[in-house]
């Protein structure tokens, strides 16, 4: 894909699915949420778009994002990996990240964030439930690096 994003905020989605990839896309659209998603397929995949690093080095295609969205359950590194590697790093470290996954159990969300995640939410069964909180995360996680102060 060969597109350059100039003044619009970057959504980095880490999802293994493509399904839930493609629904969330269709829900940001249509509720006219005006950010750039990009998609890293599995946990390797995002440390390498965070990084810069092989596919992802040109920043004009794959910007820095400035919100991740991150799902748990993926191969190679798991969401917990690819989180506490984010926390870990300085140049990610302030990177907001929104987790977006499939569990509802209390462990995962209590783990999420304690390794930093800044927010839980489980993936609705709905598109006009996932309208919705594409919505709120928007408002909340984007419109909050541009309030003065």
């Amino acid at each position: 894909m060969d597109r350059t994003y100039h003044g619009v905020d970057t959504v980095l989605y880490v999802e293994d699915n493509t399904d839930d990839f493609a629904l969330l896309e269709l829900a940001a659209r249509k509720c006219g949420t005006p950010f750039c998603l990009q998609r890293a397929a599995d946990g390797e995949e995002a440390i390498a778009y965070l990084n810069g690093a092989s596919a992802y080095g040109d920043r004009e295609v794959h910007p820095f994002p400035d919100l991740v969205l991150l799902d748990l359950k993926m191969p190679r590194l798991d969401g917990f990996e690819v989180l506490q590697w984010i926390r870990d790093n300085p140049v990610t470290r302030a990177v907001p990240v929104v987790v977006l996954a499939g569990s509802r159990y209390r462990a995962d969300i209590r783990r999420a964030l304690e390794l930093g995640a800044q927010s839980y939410a489980a993936k609705p069964g709905t598109l006009a439930e996932l309208e919705v909180l594409v919505d709120q995360i928007a408002k909340v996680w984007l419109a909050r690096k541009k309030t003065p102060g």
